[in-house]
């Protein structure tokens, strides 16, 4: 049947009431049926649809179409895709389409790739690792858990059938620094599938199961693979997200599958602390409330902040699930059984709630400017929300705690200091003194330092994009942040350690600059931070040179400064 012919078919077989009613609830109302809108935020339904046109509209926002807009929008698909799978219910046999996906054949190298990494999993270390982790032989099949074989080129004896281009533009292989040949990104690593919408291999997180750096490593972003769009384990959350129109949201690979082996199936990890406005539209189409079921520590809470105003702008209930300090999901499940992680999370108490009331039962709001402060802190969150009436509901509970009149939490709350404060705490006070060189002076490398570690801290991923041009922890002038970048790279096992006041601020800062800064940025502040590193190489050479009379130190710093020049070059192409 062709194209045409079927979409007529699939239209007549099909109820769109059906087909969207597995998205939204709907009542009948006459001959139609209504429910609240799922493209727009509204308490009084303004959806209608009507099955004898087979088609929707929306009072509110004016969407409207039939069944395959509906569901090409809420899933993400091209019209050809939701053909596909609509004709599939419907029992319509389809010719072969004429459009076929342009990366059809990277996402079949992928799944080789994935099929691959199965394959050798069995008597791997990896395996090893996964049953010392407590995950089951369910879970890894569910997963599709695998390993990376200690070998540099074990992908080029796997079989699968692809050319280099196509290996490099999958991620799969890197090009050698020589200029000539490859190598395998994924070495003696344990593998994790990251799939797309539609279950398909697009990209793979791997940990290192030995010393080798960074300690996760994640495929770059390329054609098929788009991070700030992916969250991983959203092909197995989807229906539990619609029936429960909540979406439960971790930090990593390991809490994702911690909570599935708890019987939690509708959680998702954002792929690295910073949410991305894309993975919120994903989010928005399917559930109206997020659980954050982050790391209990300081710096897990810090980092999801700026997550928390982006999801309350779009008007979700936002809750906060508590885990002890430095447990995360897939240690509560490990140390403490399921019941005790199902009881953490079914019990997220709401995030502002929770803010305001540790701030209250601190007793630290006593002193002279406490209350100011505190309400400078929630300000941002506070006028983050959509709703002008949720607002005057917290500054009615705001001014009954803080026992200052309505007018005063209003004008503080609402007034262009608060608004600016989350922006400005760190900036208005980025000279941190102490002893050492602290200083974050806003000069260009400053700026770069910053920049780079941020971008790593919402992603350590992104180390092995600078690692590949030889950047070192070295490179950075800040101690403070060469010591929160070094506990990116290898965290601590300390449950108990603590994070003093200075890092405190930096992790502020960090986590602020999320926003503001991408992939080009990152790059740009890698090539600063390099040909810095060079000029003081360059010099230090220059020094050693005028200060020997040795012969053969000379042939030794020609070889250096051609080491040196090829750096330039590769820095060069960034």
């Amino acid at each position: 049947m062709d194209r045409e012919a079927a979409t007529l078919e699939v239209k007549a077989r099909l109820n769109i009431v059906d087909v969207i009613g597995r998205y939204i609830p709907l009542e009948r109302s006459g001959r139609n049926y209504k429910g609240l809108c799922p493209f727009h935020r509204e308490k009084t339904p303004s959806f209608n649809v009507e099955p004898e046109k087979q088609f929707y509209y929306c009072f509110g926002c004016h969407a409207k179409g039939d069944i395959f807009s509906f569901v090409m929008h809420m899933e993400g698909w091209d019209f050809v895709e939701a053909l596909k799978h609509l004709a599939a219910e419907a029992g319509v046999e389809l010719e072969t389409m004429q459009t076929e996906n342009p990366y059809k054949g990277l996402l079949e190298i992928m799944e080789q790739a994935c099929q691959f990494y199965q394959q050798c999993l069995p008597s791997s270390v990896a395996l090893q690792y996964y049953q010392k982790r407590g995950i089951t032989p369910e879970s890894i099949s569910k997963f599709r858990l695998g390993y990376a074989p200690d070998s540099w080129e074990s992908l080029a004896s796997s079989g699968i059938k692809a050319s280099e281009k196509e290996l490099l533009d999958c991620g799969l292989i890197q090009k050698r620094r020589t200029g000539t040949g490859h190598y395998d990104r994924f070495r003696h690593r344990a593998i994790f599938p990251i799939f797309d919408t539609l279950g398909r291999v697009v990209a793979f997180g791997a940990r290192a199961l030995g010393d080798d750096k960074p300690k996760y490593l994640n495929s770059p972003e390329g054609i098929i693979f788009h991070k700030k769009e992916t969250l991983y384990g959203w092909h197995l959350a989807k229906e539990a997200v619609r029936s429960s129109q909540t979406i439960i949201l971790v930090e990593g690979y390991m809490d994702v599958i911690a909570c599935h082996e708890a019987g939690i199936t509708n959680v998702v990890a954002s792929m690295g602390t910073a949410l991305t406005e894309e993975q919120i539209d994903l989010l928005a189409k399917q559930a109206k409330k997020v659980v954050l079921a982050y790391d209990g520590d300081a710096a897990g809470q810090m980092a999801i902040r700026r997550g928390v105003m982006m999801l309350l702008g779009r008007g979700f209930e936002v809750c906060s699930a508590q885990f002890p300090a430095g447990l995360d999901p897939d240690d509560v499940l490990r140390k403490q059984g399921p019941q005790s992680l199902q009881e953490s999370i079914y019990s997220a108490e709401n995030y502002l709630h929770k803010i305001i009331r540790q701030a209250t039962e601190s007793g630290n709001l006593e002193a002279v400017g406490a209350k100011t402060k505190f309400l400078q802190e929630i300000a941002p969150l506070l006028n983050s929300l959509p709703s002008k009436s949720l607002q005057e509901e917290y500054f009615h509970r705001l001014s009954e705690l803080t026992n200052l009149s309505y007018a005063a939490v209003e004008s503080e709350i609402l007034s262009k200091s608060s608004r600016e404060y989350e922006r400005s705490r760190s900036r208005d006070n980025n000279r941190v003194s102490s002893g050492t060189k602290t200083d974050l002076t806003l000069d260009v490398y400053s700026e770069a330092e910053l920049d780079l570690v941020a971008m790593i801290f919402g992603d350590p991923s992104y180390i092995n994009e600078a690692s590949a041009y030889g950047f070192e922890i070295n490179w950075l002038d800040h101690e403070g942040l060469r010591n929160i970048l070094a506990g990116v790279l290898i965290p601590s096992n300390d449950s108990q350690a603590t994070i003093d006041k200075e890092a405190v601020e930096i992790i502020r800062e960090l986590a602020e600059r999320l926003d503001k800064i991408d992939e080009l940025r990152f790059r740009d502040c890698l090539k600063k931070l390099a040909e810095r590193q060079i000029n003081r190489q360059i010099e230090e050479l220059s020094v050693a040179v005028a200060n020997s009379s040795e012969p053969d130190f000379y042939l030794d710093a020609l070889k250096k400064l051609k080491e040196i020049y090829l750096q330039v070059k590769d820095i060069a192409a960034l």
